[in-house]
């Protein structure tokens, strides 16, 4: 941390970060998203290790899934709060999460995947529980934080989308890479201690072989990015605009008025609308998805492991995405709805054509691999696209909330999207657990699944098309455009600069018309306090 300091000094810099610097602090900025991994192993091997593995119905795995998920999704806001508000004499408002959750982040990985061979039926659920609250308890609180800087360091309307594009290539080479590696080396291995097993899958000492170099790899990046970060401290500014470094009103109170102040803030909304439909479909996706490849399309290890090079594409495919949206300047919103189309058509005819019988069961295995690899890869890119979009205009809603009220809530903004993913999914995960059980999806390690159950699996992944055209109706809502939010970052800029005479918006009472927005009635009452420190 000390070299990389020295190296870049981009903390003497006034101004954010330009040309190769730019994209040094993108790329070291980008290697929080490895944080990540820790929902996608789950995503991807929870669900059988516990249901087939360990025997644990999924109704209780959807449970104690719920029940994680929860408890995150009251813990985080208050956390994110305490990162906006409190600043701490060396590590500033966001360092106590980047450089302290990490080490708690992978201890809960190696909980999860590692339970006593002891423990069977309500104790194994007990400590599935345990374990997944430590994941989403720490794991949201370390991306907010981490998150929260890049509106702080990058202003520029369409470089934000850049950065979130960069973020998600990193995201990509950390978890779908490791998955990669490991679906064609470690979960190849069928057979171990003389018992061969009906997959890899379902041989436990794999698991034993994976997860320590999973949670080596978190550690890597997760602390490499915050002691890169670190640098910033001295130009990371406090919690209110213009920045002096005040103490911040303490208790519940201030924290109810910031909240209630982003709850009444209208572009908030369609933003965290969305975030619970993306919720909604990951979390049932993380339940279904490795049984989907597994028995409805009937693809061995290696072909999974291949199969993951559909993320290398799409991910390569959304960052000239990105770019042509970046050249074009095309408005977020409009850009998120042509990609979300596109989401809509590919999820829905990729398993309509088996399902209706166009593509037999019976189908040659290399035709099946080259039709998902090239849908896989179409949807992928359109997806993550959507994402890059989507956690950009958080950054630009943290902008104007700031200039209506005179308070920067990067965090708790932030937090606002891993609350909805957070509860949605974990309702997801919920219902999930119960649709298996509804199909009769058998449990145990050499269970063997009817062709009808096999079918009903491949109708429960139609849901995804359903939860996008949600997505889509809600974005034609959101209000921030380009013109919006250069207006509110020359407001903000002449409050860092000292200027009295720009006051917060909410205080001048002609916030909307500065800012080009529609009038939202009550938004200036509810926030009252909040931006004139009174909170």
């Amino acid at each position: 941390g000390f070299c990389l300091n020295r190296l870049f000094l981009l903390a003497m810099e006034p101004a954010e970060p330009q040309g190769i610097r730019k994209v040094v602090f993108m790329v070291f900025f980008s290697l929080g998203s490895a944080c990540h991994m820790t929902w996608g192993i789950w995503g991807a091997l929870g669900v059988t290790f516990y249901v087939n593995i360990r025997g644990l119905s999924p109704k209780l795995t959807g449970t104690a899934s719920l029940i994680a998920l929860l408890v995150s999704a009251v813990t985080t806001p208050l956390l994110s709060l305490f990162a906006d508000k409190y600043r701490l004499p060396v590590l500033g408002r966001r360092h106590l999460f980047l450089f302290g959750l990490p080490p708690f982040i992978g201890l809960s990985m190696l909980m999860l995947f590692h339970p006593p061979a002891s423990l069977h039926g309500n104790a194994l659920f007990g400590w599935l529980i345990g374990s997944m609250v430590l994941m989403k308890v720490c794991t949201p609180p370390f991306l907010n934080a981490y998150l929260a800087i890049a509106p702080e360091i990058i202003h520029n309307y369409h470089d934000r989308n850049i950065l979130m594009s960069v973020n998600h290539i990193t995201e990509v080479l950390t978890g779908v890479g490791f998955l990669a590696v490991i679906y064609a080396t470690v979960m190849a291995v069928k057979e171990h201690d003389g018992v061969t097993y009906a997959s890899g899958f379902v041989n436990p000492h794999n698991y034993n072989v994976a997860l320590p170099i999973l949670v080596a790899i978190l550690l890597v990046c997760c602390e490499g990015c915050a002691l890169y970060l670190f640098q910033f401290v001295p130009r990371l500014h406090a919690s209110k605009v213009g920045g002096a470094a005040e103490k911040a009103a303490a208790g519940a109170h201030d924290f109810l008025h910031t909240l209630w102040a982003i709850v009444c803030f209208k572009p908030f909304w369609p933003l965290f609308i969305t975030s619970a439909v993306n919720g909604t479909f990951g979390g049932l996706s993380e339940i279904i998805n490795l049984i989907t490849q597994l028995w409805f399309w009937r693809l061995e290890a290696k072909s999974l492991a291949v199969l993951q090079l559909t993320w290398l594409v799409g991910v390569a495919t959304q960052f000239g995405a990105t770019l042509l949206v970046y050249r074009m300047k095309w408005e977020k919103r409009n850009a998120y709805l042509v990609c979300i189309t596109a989401c809509i058509f590919l999820d829905t005819f990729t398993y309509l054509p088996r399902l209706l019988g166009w593509f037999p069961v019976d189908a040659e295995q290399k035709k099946v691999f080259g039709f998902l690899f090239v849908m896989n890869s179409a949807e992928l890119a359109a997806t993550l696209t959507c994402w890059n979009l989507l956690y950009s205009m958080y950054s630009d809603v943290t902008d104007v909330f700031a200039a209506k009220t005179g308070y920067y809530a990067e965090a708790l903004v932030f937090s606002g999207a891993t609350f909805a993913l957070k509860v949605t999914s974990g309702l997801a995960h919920f219902v999930g657990g119960f649709l298996l059980s509804g199909i009769g999806w058998n449990e145990g390690p050499q269970a063997i699944q009817p062709p009808v159950v096999v079918q009903r699996l491949g109708w429960l992944n139609m849901i995804a098309p359903g939860t996008y055209v949600i997505a889509f109706l809600t974005m034609l809502f959101y209000p921030i455009d380009r013109q919006t939010h250069q207006n509110a970052r020359e407001l903000l800029l002449q409050r860092e600069k000292g200027d009295a005479t720009a006051t917060p918006l909410m205080e001048t009472g002609d916030e909307m018309a500065q800012l080009a927005l529609p009038a939202e009635g009550g938004v200036g009452d509810a926030a009252e306090g909040v931006g004139d420190g009174r909170g």
